[in-house]
């Protein structure tokens, strides 16, 4: 394997790496999202 196409594999990897992380922290924002409006709602006055 040339070092070329070896880089060119690492790099694809670590792109994927990368998006799969933005997926994931999106999905953990918006769980964070969700509790911090039921903690509002929780305070508001009924």
């Amino acid at each position: 394997m040339s070092r070329k196409s070896f880089l060119e594999r690492r790099l694809w990897f670590l792109k994927w790496m990368r998006d799969d992380l933005e997926t994931k922290l999106a999905g953990i924002n918006a769980a964070i999202g969700k509790v911090e409006q039921q903690l509002g709602e929780d305070e508001a006055p009924v």
